[in-house]
């Protein structure tokens, strides 16, 4: 497995969010397709000339956000805090949405191609998504399963 890009894009990660047209686009919309410009242009200015990948791919994604505001002093008190608020919105999965919808039709082909995905949000000092694109070796693509299954039937 060869690592085909790894970039970091800076600001606070966005959820994948949907607009229904029948009226005005929502606060959080407006925010989240700030975001995957932000991705796009990162992925436009480390990708830049290089040709969409069409085969298999794994992707791995780190989503750092802001603190929660108004922790406790108390360290026992604030680490609880810290837990409690990391299980809470926004939901990982529309956050991985809105990361490979980023990426995809400059650095993927589509995300069809992404055969294994690895995801993780966490809180840091400075807000930011970690994106790391890698070759997805034979290994990696569950061919045997997926062969030996179609066999039994």
């Amino acid at each position: 497995m060869s690592q085909l890009i790894n970039m970091t894009v800076p600001g606070e990660p966005k959820p994948w969010q949907v607009w229904v047209r029948k009226s005005a686009p929502t606060p959080g919309y407006l925010e989240f397709k700030a975001y995957q410009q932000t991705i796009q242009a990162k992925c436009l200015e480390a990708w830049a000339t290089k040709p969409l990948i069409e085969t298999a791919v794994e992707i791995h994604l780190e989503f750092v956000r802001s603190y929660p505001k108004n922790l406790p002093k108390r360290e026992a008190s604030r680490e609880r805090r810290v837990r409690e608020a990391i299980c809470r919105k926004p939901d990982l999965d529309n956050m991985v949405k809105a990361a490979i919808d980023g990426v995809k039709g400059i650095i993927i082909k589509d995300d069809t191609v992404v055969v294994k995905l690895s995801a993780e949000k966490r809180f840091g000092p400075e807000p930011k998504t970690m994106i790391t694109v890698y070759e997805a070796g034979v290994e990696d693509v569950p061919y045997e399963r997926t062969m030996s299954g179609m066999q039994s039937e």
